[in-house]
């Protein structure tokens, strides 16, 4: 048998209208969120890098050929489909890193609390057990 010939069939106007307005409104609402303080920088990198691929994948339908070709693909739908996978698995990498992270960091938050709460509690034991002070009078008697 032959080598298998991939035929590209290109997106029709309202895909690629669809795929720049869809790019849009995810930089639009990644920003957005940013503004409100919903979202840190380094965590909206990545949504709008690709939404910023969306609207270059679709406004340059050579690129989403050449996508779909170095994929493998039989069509550009699988290959922004493969493409949407691999960006959800790797930012499930990261979000699971940053979670491991902040779980260590609760944990030695808790660690350092749980000691200064001891501390206090024998500060305070010692200051009640503590005899008063001779100030050099002499004993007052009870009438």
């Amino acid at each position: 048998m032959g080598q298998d010939i991939i035929v590209f069939a290109a997106p029709t106007p309202y895909q690629r209208m669809l795929g720049v307005v869809v790019g849009l409104a995810l930089i639009v609402l990644t920003l957005r969120m940013i503004r409100r303080f919903h979202l840190k920088e380094e965590h909206a990198l990545p949504w709008l890098i690709g939404g910023g691929l969306l609207i270059l994948f679709s406004v340059f339908t050579g690129l989403l050929k050449v996508f779909t070709y170095a994929l493998g693909a039989g069509a550009p739908s699988t290959a922004i489909f493969v493409g949407c996978l691999f960006f959800l698995l790797v930012q499930s990498l990261i979000f699971s890193s940053v979670l491991s992270q902040q779980k260590r960091q609760i944990q030695n938050l808790a660690i350092a609390l749980a000691l200064q709460q001891a501390e206090l509690r024998a500060a305070q034991e010692k200051e009640t057990h503590v005899p008063p002070a001779n100030t050099g009078a002499p004993p007052q008697s009870e009438a």
